[in-house]
């Protein structure tokens, strides 16, 4: 299975929970402040999916290894 993604805009989506295999992109493709939080969390934005699958990866890191997983300054973070 495929997701054709060609010249879609996710500018400003939250995309929090997505799943998505074999990503296909075009230079169409829009991927800017992509929103990887949940509505209740503070917000933390990325700018392509890639990015997004590795920061919600960091989320779920037991806190024995990084005292808590992902650290988030109030009023919402950036991962580049």
């Amino acid at each position: 299975m495929e997701t054709d993604l060609s010249n879609a805009n996710f500018t400003g989506c939250r995309i929090y929970g997505i799943s998505a295999w074999n990503v296909k992109l075009s230079e169409g493709t829009k991927q800017q402040d992509l929103i990887i939080t949940d509505e209740a969390e503070p917000e933390v934005t990325v700018d392509n999916i890639e990015a997004a699958q590795f920061g919600s990866s960091l989320k779920g890191v037991g806190k024995s290894e990084f005292g808590g997983g992902l650290a988030i300054a109030q009023g919402g973070s950036r991962l580049a």
